[in-house]
């Protein structure tokens, strides 16, 4: 029996050589991934489309919750 993919559909595009070179320099620093800025730029694209993506939990800050006490 196969083993399952952890990651079984793939996402292909297109892109400039300007493009490309502009994502080599964002991730040049090794502060994020190209991964990271490609479900940045995805999101970006949905939202810009009137698509809203799943939010994200907020993550605990020093192992505790944040909250909004509001003003």
């Amino acid at each position: 029996m196969a083993r399952p993919q952890r990651y079984p559909h793939r996402i292909e595009f297109w892109t400039t050589p300007q493009q490309y070179d502009a994502l080599q320099l964002l991730t040049a620093d090794q502060l994020t991934d190209t991964a990271t800025q490609m479900r940045q730029a995805l999101s970006c694209y949905l939202r810009s489309l009137g698509i809203n993506t799943a939010p994200r939990p907020a993550q605990a800050m020093n192992g505790q919750e944040q909250t909004n006490h509001g003003i």
